[in-house]
């Protein structure tokens, strides 16, 4: 997309010792307000 304001390839989160979150991507166009949610 050539206005995101925002790109994320292969995020990838590891919390103790464990991957809670494999290798995603997403794209954020400016203006616009994007959020990850999920258990802390």
């Amino acid at each position: 997309m050539a206005n995101s304001a925002i790109s994320v390839t292969a995020l990838r989160v590891v919390r103790g010792g464990r991957e809670v979150v494999k290798e995603i991507g997403f794209e954020t166009p400016r203006g616009r307000i994007t959020g990850l949610l999920g258990l802390a």
